[in-house]
């Protein structure tokens, strides 16, 4: 399978030099990241994305692929892995590049409105917490100066 390519702690857990060297390393990595997103599996989406971002940097030799391509995809990825934040940031370096990018347009919004909702939910429950302890503490309260109740030895 394409994410079981080895992988080497001794070259900073990047893939091997020697398995990918035909075309250009950006492009290969983001066509492997691609295999992943279009499966489902935005684990090694992200991996092989960021993979063609770093070398995508560092290549002389320009590829088909850009970096709002790579960027797009690694910021969905992140998102579909929990990190909407760090999905937000990624699509607003998209838009600094691309200003009229009609999808990262509408992903920042999208991600807006999930960290705004996620702030409220976490606010609201604080609150229902508070008020549980507030009540639990009527309760014991309450239970605690009840005279009927003795424990007899």
């Amino acid at each position: 399978m394409y994410w079981h390519i080895d992988i080497s702690p001794n070259i900073s857990d990047r893939p091997s030099d020697k398995l990918i060297t035909r075309q250009g390393k950006s492009l290969e990595c983001y066509d492997l990241g691609r295999v992943a997103y279009t499966n489902g599996d935005f684990y090694h989406t992200l991996m092989w994305m960021q993979e063609a971002l770093d070398h995508l940097d560092t290549e002389t030799n320009h590829t088909s692929i850009n970096k709002i391509d790579i960027l797009d995809h690694l910021a969905y990825a992140t998102s579909q892995q929990g990190n909407v934040e760090h999905a937000l940031a990624i699509t607003k370096e998209i838009l600094t590049i691309a200003p009229d990018h009609f999808r990262a347009q509408n992903n920042k919004v999208y991600y807006e409105n999930i960290i705004k909702n996620r702030t409220l939910t976490n606010k609201q429950r604080r609150d229902a917490i508070d008020k549980s302890n507030s009540t639990n503490l009527k309760l014991i309260q309450t239970t605690s100066s009840d005279e009927s109740y003795k424990i007899n030895n």
